[in-house]
């Protein structure tokens, strides 16, 4: 489901985010 990549890439782009953040 194109749903699923979607949240998929999203939390990976968070977690990374996060990474850089904290």
């Amino acid at each position: 489901m194109v749903l699923v990549n979607i949240v998929y890439f999203l939390f990976s782009h968070v977690k990374w985010w996060l990474s850089i953040v904290i």
